[in-house]
This record gives C-alpha cells, sequence and structure tokens, in this order.
C-alpha cells in the first residue's frame, strides 16, 4: 500500500503529516581511521538539513557517572535537546561543563553543579551547537563529550567503523566526522552524499 492511500486513511483518525518509510533514506558505510582501531569513539552526521526545530524524544539522551567514568563518553544531541545527568557513584562527583562554539575558539564555562551521591536526576539543556567537554572536578581523570548538532540524522560508529543513519529526506547532504583526535582540518571536511526515498546511499570515509 503506497503512503498516498496510507495518508488518506490515516488523516480521519490522526490529521496531520503522515510518514512513511518509504518517504526517506539511509546513509550507511564505513569508517576508516587509526583512531577507533585504539578505542576513540567518533561520530559520522549531516552538517544541515531541514526540519530545524526538531522535537526532543521521548527519551532524554543520558550521561552517567560510574565508576569515576562518564557514560557515554561521547553523546551527540540536537540543538534545543535536554541531557538527564546521573550519577551511580559513592563518591562525590561535580558536573562541569566546557562549551567550545568552534575549533578555533576558547572554551567557556556553561555550568559546574554538585553531583553528592544519590542525588536526582539533573536536567539541562544545550541552546548552541558546538562541542560540550564534560569534567569532574574532583576526579581529573573524568572526561566526555557531548556534541550538539543542528539535526538528529547521526550516528556513533561501531568499532570496526561501521555506522547507519537513517530516516533522512531525500536530498543531496555534506557528512562531517567528529573525534577527540582529529584536528580542525579533518573535522571541517566534508563528504557529499544523495539520498533517496526508500534507498540505502553507501559511503566509505577516510578523514
Amino acid at each position: 500500500m503506497g503512503c498516498a492511500i496510507l495518508a488518506a486513511l490515516f488523516f480521519l483518525l490522526s490529521p496531520g503529516e503522515v510518514y512513511c518509510e518509504t518517504s526517506t533514506g539511509t546513509i550507511s558505510g564505513t569508517l576508516v581511521s587509526h583512531w577507533l582501531e585504539k578505542g576513540y569513539q567518533m561520530v559520522v552526521y549531516v552538517e544541515k538539513a531541514d526540519g530545524d526545530p526538531f522535537a526532543q524524544p521521548e527519551k532524554r539522551p543520558a550521561m552517567n557517572q560510574i565508576n569515576l567514568v562518564y557514560v557515554p563518553h561521547v553523546l551527540p544531541i540536537v540543538r534545543g535537546w535536554e541531557v538527564e545527568f546521573h550519577s551511580r557513584d559513592k563518591e562525590l562527583h561535580n558536573l562541569l561543563a566546557r562549551f567550545k562554539e568552534a575549533f578555533f575558539k576558547k572554551a567557556s564555562q556553561i555550568f559546574n553543579l554538585a553531583m553528592p551521591p544519590g542525588s536526582k536526576p539533573v536536567i539541562k539543556k544545550f541552546e548552541k551547537e558546538g562541542l560540550v567537554n564534560m569534567l569532574c572536578s574532583i576526579h581529573k581523570e573524568m572526561n566526555a563529550y557531548i556534541l550538539v548538532l543542528q539535526n538528529p540524522y547521526f550516528a556513533v560508529a561501531d568499532k570496526k567503523g561501521g555506522f547507519r543513519i537513517k530516516g533522512i529526506p531525500p536530498g543531496s547532504y555534506n557528512l562531517k566526522v567528529w573525534g577527540e583526535k582529529l584536528d580542525e582540518r579533518k573535522t571541517a571536511k566534508t563528504y557529499p552524499v544523495v539520498v533517496k526515498a526508500g534507498a540505502s546511499a553507501r559511503v566509505e570515509i577516510a578523514p
């Protein structure tokens, strides 16, 4: 059954826009980098896409403090989304967030909050695109990143470099890659890709 027929059937039950799986496409591929082999996480994302602002997901993205480690180490989100911070540790922590809008700009502190054992979750909204470095003033080894993007079309590559980004409207896009060990030249590089409805575009990226 085509999308037009589905839209006609469901309009009476739920007026508004109806989306079908075949109306969007997928980008999948492989990211080749020695940093992945060394255990560093890397994010592949669509630089710009129509649809802004993008709705917050029903389940907030979350970052936890577990055994003196931020989990996950890298958390991509979209500008305007909230993140829920937790701590499972018995030690006193704090949430020290430093924001960097661009590679060459100096980082600025955006919040610094205590997280005693048993604390309730802390919810913070991120309004600007850029990179947030999460630290702990008490435990200097604690370090993580929140990558604030323009759109939700992103994926964290697996250990072998595989990634898959689903639900992308058809069109021409530029992919970019972020990794904490990549320099400005590599994070600025773009990789063009064309997405077709109901199809998967395959790319290989080697920043």
